[in-house]
C-alpha cells in the first residue's frame, strides 16, 4: 500500500471500513494498529521524528557525525534503533532496500505530513 487512503467528513475519518473520530485515532489505531490508550500522540510524534531522521541521511548538506549524534539521542540503544527500522519497513513507511533503515516511502512522507497536521491542530 503506497498511500494512506481515507476519507474525511465533518464527523471524522473513514479508513479501511472503520470510522475514527479524530486524526490521532485514525493514525494510531487505524494505520499503526495501536490500541489507542496511553499517549498515542507521543508515539506518533516519535515515529514521525524517526522518519525525518532517516530522510536526513539522503541530504548532501547533512554531516554524518551530526546525523549519528541525533540518532543516538533518538534511539538510545541498538535494539531500539533496529526495532524502529524493522517496524517502519513492515508498515511500509520505509523501503528496506539492501539494509535497514532504507529510505522513506510515499506512505512514510504522507504519515509525516499527517502527524505534523495533528501537532499543529493540538498547538492551536
Amino acid at each position: 500500500m503506497n498511500k494512506i487512503k481515507f476519507t474525511q467528513d465533518e464527523e471524522g475519518y473513514l479508513y479501511n471500513e472503520c470510522y475514527y473520530d479524530n486524526l490521532t485515532d485514525l493514525l494510531a489505531i487505524g494505520v499503526c494498529n495501536f490500541c489507542g490508550c496511553g499517549r498515542p500522540d507521543e508515539a506518533l510524534i516519535y515515529i514521525m521524528n524517526s522518519l525525518k531522521y532517516i530522510e536526513k541521511a539522503f541530504h548532501d548538506d547533512y554531516e554524518y557525525e551530526e546525523w549519528k549524534e541525533e540518532g543516538e539521542l533518538l534511539f538510545p540503544t541498538i535494539g531500539s534503533n533496529y526495532f524502529i527500522y524493522y517496524w517502519l519497513s513492515e508498515m511500509g513507511f520505509t523501503e528496506h532496500g539492501g539494509s535497514v533503515p532504507g529510505w522513506v516511502t510515499d506512505k512514510g512522507f504522507e504519515f509525516v505530513k499527517l502527524v505534523e497536521q495533528l501537532k499543529n491542530e493540538k498547538e492551536d
